[in-house]
């Protein structure tokens, strides 16, 4: 008896790819990455929050050099 897993394959013409699927894709794929985490939903946006005030500061000091 094997292991059972449930697996869909859906077929898009290549000419729909828009930024709407790019983002039902990272949605997807968020949903499968946080599936057994037990963070609440404050701490992640605090995490969020740090991470892009971090990714914000170097651009804009580099527009200065």
């Amino acid at each position: 008896m094997g292991i059972k897993t449930k697996e869909y394959i859906i077929r898009i013409p290549g000419d729909v790819y828009t930024k709407d699927m790019k983002r039902m894709f990272d949605f997807l794929r968020y949903k499968k990455a946080t599936k057994t985490s037990k963070a609440s939903s404050k701490k992640i946006d605090e995490l969020v929050d740090a991470v892009r005030k971090s990714r914000k500061e170097p651009k804009q000091a580099l527009r200065y050099l």
